[in-house]
């Protein structure tokens, strides 16, 4: 299941040419299942931290939140790894994950001061802050704006 992290937390090799930017450089932590597990749990879900505290979340997505959130993700994959069935995932700790916490946090600060890629990280954050507000603020829970006929609930969602 290393391909998963692989695609999750991309590095050397891009198994996805979206995520790919120009020059063959990947762009780490420009996942959209990251960007959809950001807006909802911060945005749209129901804590609504971003709500709370609009002067954080409005302008761009915390660095620390984007580490939290690959660090849930990164539990999980440990879990399909090792169990591979989905009926059992590892508990979801500070004592368990903090230090891929940490690490997480410090590889994002690192891009941040990257010439290339720090620009491009800091316009992705604006760009999923400018979404997961617009869905906050869009009472019918559509992610995107969507239409009534989309369904209320974003995570359920196919790429074609």
């Amino acid at each position: 299941m290393d391909w998963m992290k692989m695609y999750v937390f991309p590095h050397d090799v891009c198994s996805n040419k979206s995520e790919m930017a120009v020059q063959g450089k990947t762009r780490n932590f420009a996942n959209p299942a990251l960007r959809e597990a950001v807006i909802i749990f911060f945005y749209t879900g129901p804590y609504r931290v971003a709500q709370e505290r609009p002067e954080i979340f409005r302008k761009q997505v915390p660095l620390p939140c984007l580490a939290l959130v690959a660090t849930a993700y990164n539990c999980v994959l440990d879990g399909l790894s090792k169990n591979g069935s989905g009926k059992w995932y590892p508990n979801f700790t500070a004592k368990e994950y903090g230090s891929i916490y940490a690490c997480l946090l410090k590889l994002l600060k690192r891009i941040m001061k990257n010439p290339y890629h720090g620009p491009k990280l800091a316009e992705q954050l604006e760009s999923w802050a400018q979404a997961g507000w617009a869905a906050s603020c869009n009472i019918d829970g559509h992610v995107d704006g969507g239409t009534d006929t989309e369904l209320l609930h974003p995570h359920l969602q196919i790429v074609l």
